[in-house]
């Protein structure tokens, strides 16, 4: 089922599978904690991508992943960097943008937080946009979907990615694979996030009254034809 970002359709479509399954994944949730936490009382449950300290709970963490992205365009000779910030209502929007400004804090960059942004295709578009606006050589955007956006934003102002600006995404989604040129991004060990949230709420299912399990699994940053040195100024 689709909440389609909205917190209050969250909450309700949770509440209509009541007494229909023996079990939901919640992936992503834009949900508050309470809300969620009220949604889901007595329903065996698991969040993907979102930690809450009631609910068992299965996340990528993408800080280290995301240093090396930033070491990476460092290396390239980047010093100014924009964040194009995710959804203000994510978690995952949220924590990325810590471990940016983390690594940003650490190195000799200049960082321009720029957002937040829906994380759409026309939610990139808009990023891409302000990015138009900065002297940013480089950016991190919070997803691939994003990241696509704003190199076609980008690409339809006659700025060239990688040549004039480089580009790194986060989830490594099929089409950060076939995109031109390919993303430069974090990419998350789906399958076996996927298998560990069934395995999570399976053992929620058959022993109720244990403790949340919090899961943590890796992120690793690939680096492919969207990232270039710094043009030259």
């Amino acid at each position: 089922m689709d909440a389609e970002e909205s917190a209050a359709q969250e909450s309700l479509l949770v509440g209509r599978l009541r007494g229909t399954v023996d079990g939901v994944i919640i992936a992503s949730p834009r949900s508050t904690g309470a809300a969620l936490s009220e949604a889901a009382r007595g329903l065996p449950s698991v969040l993907v991508n979102r930690v809450l300290k009631q609910l068992p709970s299965v996340v990528c963490d993408n800080t280290a992943a995301l240093f090396d992205a930033g070491d990476h365009l460092y290396a390239l000779g980047h010093r100014t960097i924009a964040l194009l910030a995710g959804p203000s209502a994510s978690w995952a929007a949220a924590r990325r943008s810590q471990a940016i400004r983390r690594w940003a804090g650490g190195s000799r960059v200049r960082l321009l937080e720029l957002g937040p942004f829906r994380s759409t295709f026309k939610g990139g578009m808009q990023a891409g946009a302000a990015l138009l606006g900065t002297d940013a050589t480089a950016a991190f955007a919070f997803d691939d979907l994003m990241a696509c956006g704003v190199i076609a934003e980008l690409t339809a102002a006659g700025v060239s990615v990688p040549a004039q600006r480089s580009l790194v995404g986060c989830d490594d989604v099929l089409l950060a694979q076939t995109i031109t040129p390919s993303l430069s991004t974090v990419s998350a060990p789906m399958d076996d996030l996927g298998k560990m949230a069934v395995q999570t709420l399976i053992r929620q299912i058959e022993a109720p009254a244990g403790e949340p399990v919090h899961a943590k699994l890796p992120g690793v940053f690939v680096a492919r034809g969207s990232t270039a040195p710094a043009p030259k100024r």
